[in-house]
């Protein structure tokens, strides 16, 4: 890049990760929704983190700076409103707004319960089990009832490593019950079918 041997640099979003290329004034970032609509309620925040760190990848060793092309179907995307601008703090305002809004980190809990069987049959199966046992240990005690059991869905990345992939999703505005609420629905695993697990993650980093 430095000797200008290359005039076009084609790559996935690794390219944006802190690389620096002295003779690059010119970025484009094709279909940038793939980002927007994963089903994760930090896809918002990390699709303003790559769209903000590739714009500056441009410019950044010439005097009259960089170009960013942004090819998206939704033009007035939050991230895509807040990063042209540069404005990280109304982001993060704007950001935190809609997470207290609907309970999520850092105002209220999550555990994901993450369902991996041998086949699509076995998988759903377990998942509406688990849910139905979630639903009924809720019934049970009034210190659950602030629990709320999203679920059970196919994951994002529905298959993995040869294994069909399920989640159920709890959510809370109080804490302390969370994990107490998660060892008692798995205290007892006798129901799980044979090459089925089921893993929790409390406040996971991503929901894929």
């Amino acid at each position: 890049m430095e000797s200008h041997e290359i005039d076009i640099l084609i790559g996935t979003q690794m390219i944006a990760k802190g690389l620096d290329f002295p003779k690059l004034t010119l970025v484009g970032l094709v279909l940038a929704d793939v980002g927007f609509n994963l089903p994760d309620f930090r896809a918002t925040e990390r699709s303003f983190q790559l769209l903000t760190q590739v714009s500056g990848r441009a410019g950044r060793h010439v005097m009259d700076g960089g170009r960013v092309v942004i090819q998206t179907y939704n033009p007035d995307y939050p991230s895509i409103n807040y990063s042209k601008n540069i404005q990280y703090k109304e982001f993060a305002e704007f950001e935190l707004r809609e997470r207290k809004e609907l309970n999520y980190p850092p105002f209220g809990r999550l555990a994901s319960m993450r369902i991996t069987a041998k086949t699509p049959r076995l998988g759903i199966e377990t998942a509406e089990r688990l849910a139905d046992r979630a639903e009924h240990l809720k019934s049970l005690n009034p210190a659950y009832s602030k629990i709320q059991i999203l679920g059970p869905t196919e994951a994002a990345l529905a298959k993995l490593r040869g294994k069909y992939r399920y989640h159920l999703l709890l959510k809370t505005i109080t804490p302390n019950v969370l994990s107490a609420f998660c060892r008692q629905l798995l205290n007892d695993n006798s129901w799980i079918s044979a090459g089925t697990k089921v893993q929790v993650d409390i406040d996971p980093l991503n929901l894929l």
